[in-house]
């Protein structure tokens, strides 16, 4: 917010500086008194539980925190403004802004969000503050990823990599002939996996082959595991190749978009066009980026099926992407093949089962299958729910499945159900399911359920 203060400079927006200026300075003073009040030594560690904790209250400040700018200006109310804010932190990108009449600092501000939201608010706090709680810190926000041994170097590397690629991606667009503020905007969303854009037509409204492809490239960056990079960086191309998540991503790109390309053909009045819009939209739902090139009110409900199908599935597993991951896409799938398998064959003829991740070859046991199976089984029930609660407000099935789907897998996508004059319930339930998909439901399920028996202990000791 800080940062977002003195942007307003930049653009000739000083009158609004003090929108951004008090919630700051304000975070800040609370901050530093409550970091004199409770002193703890350096050396200091904490259980997952209270990791647990501290990052849902984190999220959850920094989310009611950004509202702030919003309500003051008058530009959203609050329910709105908590909509926007939890979709920019969760880098989701679903938005009810008029990006056509908030100032420039409004916008950037949203992009800042989704900058700090992509790379996690642990990771990025821990960058700068590191100590013995950073091990549980890191976990407690939903990440297994360790690109080196040591936590501290790993956040660090994180976190250049995800800025070089932000770079990268303003650099690329100022060639395509993208101005410097869209430039920054897109490129952080694009990377962030976040999806908000300064254009109400998103990447569409810029009507260029050149401006998708970069897109598709940086939404494709943002998409795969971090660890995976540095395989990459490191220059170890054949393990890179046989990572599953890799393979899995354009396994499902190279059968989707042919069938895409296909339902959309008499749509639109070219094939170069029928083809940028079968590979961008459907890599952007894939990736949970959000960025859309053309509006789907046109589309059969196969091609909105097919979107919903890669929503779920979702991106990469320590990446900025949100969804099931594609790690666990795929672990399900093969599960049921082992399964069949085990079956089939003679036991003395199966091999124990593997799957190559960054970090090295995986076996997988029946406790590995086990935690992705009940991970899938919350994402459908919460899915489930949302999707029912959207249906009776009077919104149609096939639309409420694909809004809700846009929340939990924290997408951005919308087949025009989001928008200012959604009632407050339906935002809040839409803004929780963004925060559940954000923070991968177990960590939230499991933090409560600790802070629960905590206080029915606490209760009885007390009773007796």
């Amino acid at each position: 917010m800080g940062f977002s203060a003195f942007s307003t400079f930049l653009f000739n927006e000083s009158y609004i500086f003090w929108s951004f200026a008090k919630p700051s300075l304000i975070s800040l003073l609370v901050g530093l008194v409550l970091r004199y009040y409770n002193k703890t030594e350096n050396n200091f560690s904490i259980k997952s539980s209270e990791g647990g904790i501290i990052v849902i209250l984190s999220w959850i400040l920094a989310i009611l925190i950004s509202t702030w700018p919003f309500i003051d200006l008058k530009i959203l109310n609050f329910t709105q403004a908590l909509f926007e804010t939890t979709s920019g932190w969760t880098t989701t990108g679903l938005s009810v802004v008029d990006v056509t009449s908030v100032p420039k600092s409004i916008l950037l501000f949203r992009s800042t969000m989704q900058y700090f939201g992509g790379s996690g608010l642990a990771v990025a706090t821990m960058a700068l503050l590191l100590g013995p709680a950073a091990s549980t810190l890191y976990g407690a926000e939903g990440r297994t990823d360790r690109l080196l041994p040591n936590i501290k170097k790993s956040v660090k590397l994180i976190m250049s990599l995800y800025t070089g690629f932000t770079v990268l991606g303003i650099l690329l667009y100022l060639i395509a002939g993208m101005n410097l503020f869209d430039s920054v905007n897109h490129s952080i969303a694009a990377i962030s996996t976040g999806g908000f854009s300064t254009r109400v037509g998103s990447i569409g409204e810029f009507e260029s082959a050149l401006i998708e492809f970069i897109t598709i490239f940086l939404m494709l960056i943002g998409t795969i595991n971090f660890a995976a990079h540095y395989v990459l960086l490191k220059g170890n191309y054949k393990k890179f190749i046989k990572i599953d998540e890799i393979q899995f991503l354009f396994k499902l790109l190279i059968v989707i978009i042919p069938i895409a390309f296909f339902s959309l053909y008499n749509l639109y009045d070219s094939f170069s066009k029928t083809l940028r819009v079968s590979i961008f939209d459907f890599i952007s739902a894939l990736s949970t980026t959000g960025f859309s090139s053309v509006s789907y009110s046109d589309w059969s409900e196969l091609t909105i099926f097919l979107m919903i199908i890669l929503m779920i599935i979702g991106g990469g597993s320590g990446s900025t992407a949100g969804g099931l991951k594609l790690h666990r896409g795929n672990l399900i799938i093969k599960s049921i093949w082992f399964n069949i398998r085990s079956k089939i064959m003679p036991k003395n003829n199966i091999k124990v089962d593997s799957l190559m991740r960054p970090e090295g070859e995986v076996f997988l046991d029946d406790r590995y299958i086990q935690d992705t199976l009940s991970f899938g089984y919350l994402y459908i029930f919460f899915l489930i729910l949302g999707s029912v609660i959207l249906m009776l407000n009077g919104f149609g099935a096939l639309e409420s499945i694909f809004e809700y789907a846009s929340c939990l897998s924290t997408v951005g996508l919308s087949l025009g159900i989001t928008s200012p004059n959604l009632s407050p319930s339906i935002l809040l339930v839409m803004s929780f399911g963004m925060f559940l998909g954000r923070l991968e439901f177990l960590v939230i399920i499991v933090t409560i359920l600790k802070i629960l028996d905590g206080w029915i202990k606490d209760f009885t000791y007390k009773k007796n």
